[in-house]
């Protein structure tokens, strides 16, 4: 998670990718307040507001985890990821 208001944390994420060279996933969550209400309750943020920047962010990693072997192929069942994306 990162605070994407701050030149400080932006330099960090910076300096660990460069450091990193590929081994560091794309997508950046950015901290925010939907994010600190869904761990208050116990719920996935995408329960609380599917429409908040990091509901969308989360979607995103699980969708880059899914595919980083290149291929764009998923373990889970095509149905799985498409109730994933419609959370979008």
């Amino acid at each position: 998670m990162v605070d994407i208001r701050s030149d400080i944390c932006l330099c960090i994420v910076d300096k660990i990718q460069h450091a990193l060279n590929g081994l560091v996933f794309e997508t950046i969550i950015p901290r925010n307040r939907k994010l600190a209400e869904s761990a208050f309750y116990g719920k996935p943020v995408i329960l609380i507001d599917k429409n908040c920047k990091g509901a969308h962010s989360y979607v995103e990693l699980a969708s880059e985890l899914l595919n980083q072997n290149g291929t764009g192929e998923s373990s889970l069942a095509k149905g799985d990821l498409t109730i994933a994306r419609n959370y979008q």
